[in-house]
C-alpha cells in the first residue's frame, strides 16, 4: 500500500456568499470552472489550468489515501473503506478536477475517463 495525497478546489463560505450575491469574480471558482471545460479539450490545457490553481493555492491537501494505484484512490475516495482514508479538510467524493499525488511527488488529475501527469 502507498499513501497517495488528495488535493480539492474547495470554496469558503465567504467566497460561496460573494458568489451567491454575484457583486465580484471568486479566482477560486473561476478556475475550478476552467478545469471543468479543459477537460473537453486537449491535456495541454489541463495540464496548464491545473498547475496554475495548484501554484495559485486554489487547491487543498483535504486528505491522505492508503492505496494500491491512482485507480484504487478512486474507489477508496468514493465507496471506502473509511479506514484507509486520513481527511486534512472537509473532503467532497474523487471527482474531476481533483489531483492525486504520490509519495513521491508525481501529481495526477482526475478526468472524466482515467487520468492525467
Amino acid at each position: 500500500m502507498t499513501s497517495f495525497k488528495v488535493f480539492q478546489i474547495h470554496l469558503s463560505y465567504l467566497q460561496y456568499t460573494i458568489l451567491a450575491e454575484g457583486k465580484f469574480p471568486v479566482p477560486k471558482e473561476q478556475w475550478r470552472k476552467r478545469i471543468q471545460v479543459a477537460m473537453d479539450e486537449d491535456a495541454q490545457s489541463i495540464d496548464k489550468y491545473v498547475s496554475h490553481a495548484l501554484e495559485e493555492g486554489f487547491y487543498d491537501h483535504v486528505a491522505d489515501i492508503e492505496a494500491t494505484d491512482l485507480h484504487d484512490v478512486f474507489r477508496v475516495g468514493n465507496v471506502g473503506p473509511e479506514e484507509a482514508i486520513t481527511r486534512h479538510a472537509p473532503m467532497h467524493s474523487i471527482s474531476v478536477g481533483d489531483v492525486i499525488e504520490y509519495d513521491d511527488g508525481w501529481r495526477y488529475v482526475v478526468l472524466p475517463s482515467g487520468f492525467a501527469p
